[in-house]
């Protein structure tokens, strides 16, 4: 089983996507914790500034600190602040604070944006890192510290009200996902559609017409002018093909005629059942079959160039069908023609080529057909149509003998039998003469293991 590229491009660009959303999580947390702490100083420092005569009153300390900027998502930690008020001489304050005092050499000053400048500090106390705050210059002067550990409660916090968030969010951000993924899919392989596309339209008849779009994208532009120069080039083999079958085949007819014309004036004038009159005769036969492939080449190669002329003319198809059952009986004494025709069905058709179509029918269910067989022929009409059915017995049928029935040359199992007489072209000149006729023809394998030829065509067609 082939593998789908659109599938494996969706994938791909699922898993990109993802893989982009979750370094995106991770730059932003590592970022947002380096923000938060330098956050957390700067509300420390504003702090310091102005609240610090309240620092004997927490209450108040806290009311100011509230104050300050009431949309600062640290304003909670000012409940975790230790107050460390200006050092009088004789005082006795908290270890903490005594500490960092005495620690003069690790202080250094920060870019606040405050009025005035504050220095920072950071010292181990207790089995804890603290960090505290004090405007510069003023070693004496009130501080502010705060643990670490409290920093990192809030930052755990807030990483766990976004995990929470993302459970209730998840669905939609996988859905959105999803759906950029499949446009970003859906846009990447559109101009591989608008190619597949044209070349689908591609056929015989519009080879030099249809054209491919201009590519939208400059990447696409080299590979559309290859496909153009391609079908230029095909376009030109198959007019060489069919100019080239049809010059030998109408070559071939004038020295054709006249070897059969010489053929049949030696088989009347030499003996009777002569071994001689035999062996011309044989001659006379093989220059009648080249002379049918030859008119069917032609006939073939006049298709395939849309340059059939045809010449419609009134047709009581009901009474040729039956006609021709009639002639058979007296033909082919080892197969059995049955029909089922509805009468007066009148075509409006080239009785010429449709005489061709019907012979065609007719040797094709006899020559491949069983010992003691059969052929039933059915006619009806179907409003403004006709179909026409030729239903035998015939030997083991496969895939392949139905796929290429209308293979120019194909004769099936027996391509290399030449105990059947034919040259492979009889389906595929009935097909090219239905055309003509704006009409279908098609073969298939019944559930009886017999094989059907099936006409369809408007009882008036309308040419162009």
């Amino acid at each position: 089983m082939r593998k789908s590229f659109k599938l494996r491009l969706f994938i791909q660009i699922f898993l990109a996507c993802g893989i982009v959303i979750l370094a995106n999580r991770q730059i932003a947390q590592y970022l947002l914790s380096t923000q938060l702490t330098d956050r957390v100083h700067l509300q420390m420092g504003q702090a310091l500034q102005r609240c610090s005569q309240h620092f004997s009153d927490p209450s108040e300390y806290l009311l100011c600190n509230a104050r300050l900027d009431q949309g600062n998502l640290t304003a909670w930690l000012a409940d975790h602040h230790v107050l460390c008020p200006a050092l009088i001489e004789g005082q006795i304050q908290e270890a903490a604070c005594r500490v960092m005092r005495e620690n003069t050499a690790s202080w250094s000053r920060e870019k606040s944006g405050l009025a005035t400048s504050i220095e920072v500090a950071q010292r181990p106390i207790e089995n804890d890192d603290w960090v505290a705050v004090r405007q510069a210059g003023q070693a004496q002067g009130p501080m502010i510290l705060l643990a670490k550990s409290n920093v990192s409660q809030f930052q755990a916090q807030i990483w766990s009200l976004r995990d929470r968030n993302l459970v209730y969010v998840l669905p939609v951000i996988l859905t959105m996902l999803l759906l950029v993924t499949w446009y970003m899919a859906h846009v990447a392989l559109r101009p591989i559609r608008q190619l597949e596309k044209s070349m689908s339209d591609l056929t015989l008849e519009n080879l030099t017409h249809v054209r491919v779009a201009d590519a939208e994208f400059r990447e696409f532009q080299s590979f559309v002018a290859i496909y153009q120069d391609l079908r230029t080039r095909l376009n030109e083999s198959f007019v060489k093909a069919r100019r080239f079958a049809g010059d030998v085949s109408h070559e071939l007819r004038t020295p054709l005629t006249i070897l059969r014309g010489h053929a049949e004036q030696l088989i009347r004038q030499l003996p009777v059942g002569s071994d001689a009159q035999v062996q011309v005769r044989v001659i006379s036969d093989e220059i009648e079959r080249l002379i049918d492939i030859v008119e069917r080449l032609l006939l073939l190669s006049r298709a395939d160039a849309n340059s059939i002329k045809v010449n419609m003319q009134a047709l009581n198809f009901s009474q040729a069908i039956t006609q021709m059952i009639g002639e058979s009986h007296g033909f082919q004494s080892n197969v059995t023609f049955s029909g089922q025709i509805e009468p007066n069905i009148v075509w409006h058709c080239d009785r010429q080529l449709v005489g061709q179509l019907l012979q065609n029918l007719y040797t094709n269910a006899v020559n491949y057909n069983l010992p003691g067989g059969w052929v039933k022929v059915v006619l009806t009409r179907e409003s403004n149509a006709l179909r026409l059915t030729v239903e035998n017995p015939t030997r083991e049928l496969t895939d392949e003998m139905i796929n290429r029935a209308f293979e120019r040359f194909y004769r099936g199992a027996a391509s290399h039998n030449r105990t059947i007489d034919g040259q492979g072209l009889g389906l595929s000149l009935s097909l090219e003469i239905a055309k003509v006729h704006q009409g279908q023809l098609s073969v298939e394998r019944t559930a009886e293991h017999t094989f059907k030829v099936s006409l369809t065509a408007p009882l008036n067609p309308t040419l162009a």
